[in-house]
């Protein structure tokens, strides 16, 4: 969901071909499948004698624990693979690359803000977390994650809580690639243009804050009725994530997403995290002394 990943990410050329055929869709309906969190060499051998013919698997992790048993287990076989976080940015392009009407927008992106692969540094800022604090905050609507309205600019209880939030990220981004351009990545365009044109940064020289061209709210993937929307409407989620992934160093906040551009970044060590899990900001020096 919200559409077959072919919408947004296909496999590169060259590389490893996850794609579903066409001629395997007909039968995804007529066949029982085995559900599980893991599907490892067991499940495979305990399925492969009996009448199913599909097996299925969703995986989710918190807080990178793939990386994290990874490296465990090259640590306890006394492997000599290097650290995941050093090689995922090339492992996850052997697997994917932007669909064309996403690379073409990524493209666009770039060149307007003339961001360099390797030369920009990024500031992710998870606006909608955590969710308990904010159903505390806005009493009214107590929902704001996957279903949107997060009133940023209208409701000055929630500004006043996000902008020392905000603020700080774009600090720890300047803290961690000093001078570069910083770009911003969040699930609130209020936010984000509030940064941008608004905040103590606006018009500072020698600070440039970019960011994708926001005049709505970024959708959540499981957005109500998802499935009526248009694959475009949810670009700005994978443009934020390969744009993320661009980036030399990274200022990330709550939430896997940040962490995953993190990790498709070029330098995972050349990073800060501006935010707990808890919520609680960690606070950096202020860019403008």
């Amino acid at each position: 969901r919200p559409h077959p990943l072919e919408e947004f990410l296909v496999p590169p050329v060259g590389g490893v071909n996850w794609s579903t055929p066409q001629w395997i869709l007909p039968h995804l309906s007529k066949f029982s499948t085995h559900r599980a969190q893991i599907i490892n060499l067991d499940t495979l051998r305990q399925y492969h004698t009996n009448t199913d013919r599909i097996i299925t698997a969703t995986v989710q992790t918190y807080a990178h624990a793939i990386l994290v048993h990874y490296d465990k287990e090259t640590a306890a076989t006394r492997s000599s693979n290097p650290p995941y976080a050093t090689i995922f940015h090339d492992t996850f392009r052997a697997f994917f690359t932007p669909s064309p009407p996403v690379a073409a927008l990524v493209a666009n992106v770039m060149t307007k803000h003339n961001l360099r692969p390797n030369q920009f540094v990024t500031a992710h800022i998870r606006a909608r977390y955590p969710t308990a604090r904010l159903q505390s905050i806005l009493r009214h609507k107590p929902r704001t994650d996957k279903e949107g309205g997060l009133p940023f600019a209208t409701d000055p209880a929630v500004k006043n809580y996000l902008v020392p939030v905000a603020v700080n990220a774009i600090n720890c981004a300047g803290l961690v690639f000093p001078n570069a351009t910083i770009y911003i990545a969040s699930d609130s365009d209020e936010v984000v243009n509030y940064l941008r044109y608004q905040s103590e940064f606006a018009g500072k020289e020698g600070v440039e804050l970019t960011s994708l061209p926001h005049d709505a709210e970024p959708l959540h993937l499981e957005t109500a009725a998802y499935e009526t929307r248009p694959p475009k409407d949810f670009y700005s989620v994978f443009l934020d994530l390969w744009i993320l992934g661009q980036a030399r160093c990274t200022a990330y906040g709550m939430g896997g997403y940040g962490r995953f551009g993190l990790y498709m970044s070029y330098d995972a060590s050349c990073s800060v995290n501006h935010r707990k899990h808890t919520g609680q900001i960690q606070v950096c020096p202020s860019l403008l002394g």
